[in-house]
């Protein structure tokens, strides 16, 4: 059989710290998170195929409007999948844990949701990235 080619994901990102907008696409990674006014949401995510799956990937951008306060998180997927829990599992473990620390930092908010999720993932990395919008 021929060998697969190799594949990726990705979020790739940027904001324009004046109007506070995000416009943002994804290749298969989940989609960022927004903690705002102490919920916690995934932001709805635009279609998008790995990368290395097709050879010219049509990836569709959004625009998100944030907040003075939001803190946006990004995160790969190693975080929220193991082979012992089921995914939606993982993600509402990442929602819980990102809105249980209201008015806290990033830092605070990486260190709460690695500890609720567990940081270490034998099977896949773990990454994690917040940003306050000021």
């Amino acid at each position: 059989g021929r060998d697969r080619p190799p594949t990726a994901s990705a979020v790739a990102a940027r904001y324009e710290p004046g109007p506070r907008v995000l416009t943002w696409a994804r290749a298969g990674h989940p989609p960022p998170l927004l903690v705002r006014d102490g919920a916690a949401a995934l932001l709805e995510a635009p279609e998008g195929v790995l990368l290395g799956a097709h050879d010219a990937p049509d990836l569709a951008s959004v625009i998100t409007r944030l907040h003075r306060g939001d803190l946006l998180l990004f995160y790969t997927d190693g975080l929220v999948e193991r082979r012992d829990r089921d995914l939606a599992d993982g993600f509402r473990m990442l929602l819980a844990a990102a809105a249980a620390r209201p008015g806290a930092g990033p830092d605070a908010v990486i260190d709460h949701v690695l500890r609720s999720l567990g940081a270490a993932n034998p099977d896949d990395d773990t990454c994690v990235l917040a940003v306050q919008v000021t």
